[in-house]
């Protein structure tokens, strides 16, 4: 079990990691279903696309998963006032840091009250559907399936450790990659959105 004080201590910035042909915040869960698939079209023409955009039962079950996502932050007590949350990485991943096709904003965790923010440990889709893209199972491990509030942050942390680099050398850790934020708030990002269109 992971009790290095200094290999565990937890980041206090958020980054969200984005392509330029889409833009900074934006969420294809947020569209309807056509809309989605004319975007995705639309972004097709212009550069490839990630696996997932192509896969026929991504988007409907990622939809399925983020209704399950608020309901559970809701029940902690969050206050979740979008259905569909922002996506944001605790700290930083060394991936998408160093792909130059990405841009990325970067926020300080402080600046999210916590009843509008929630994690996964690791990613949610990893987390809460449990396979690949493909079908293939994942191996599951307690923490998934659950969403994190700010306050159990650190207890997680020190219970399980960062997920780091362990997903290069351990085939059992190779879908755990980072913790995740969920933003449940717009206006948290509008202050931040307002810099990037400057």
């Amino acid at each position: 079990m992971p009790n290095d004080q200094s290999e565990n201590r937890l980041p206090q910035t958020l980054t969200h990691y984005y392509r330029s042909v889409s833009g900074p915040f934006r969420t294809l869960s947020d569209l309807s279903s056509d809309l989605a698939a004319g975007v995705i079209n639309h972004l097709s023409q212009q550069e490839p696309l990630p696996r997932r955009l192509v896969t026929s039962h991504y988007l409907p079950r990622r939809r399925q998963i983020e209704q399950t996502m608020r309901n559970q932050f809701a029940g902690k007590r969050g206050r979740p006032i979008r259905d569909i949350p922002h996506y944001m990485v605790l700290g930083t991943w060394s991936h998408w840091k160093k792909d130059d096709g990405f841009h990325s904003v970067t926020i300080p965790l402080s600046a999210f009250a916590p009843e509008i923010i929630s994690f996964t440990y690791p990613d949610s889709w990893v987390s809460f559907a449990g396979e690949m893209l493909s079908g293939e199972p994942l191996p599951r491990f307690p923490y998934h399936g659950q969403v994190y509030c700010l306050g159990e942050l650190e207890s997680l942390v020190q219970e399980h450790g960062l997920p780091g680099e362990r997903w290069r050398t351990e085939e059992e850790r190779r879908m755990e990659t980072y913790i995740e934020a969920q933003i449940w708030d717009d206006a948290a990002i509008s202050k931040f959105m307002d810099d990037l269109t400057r």
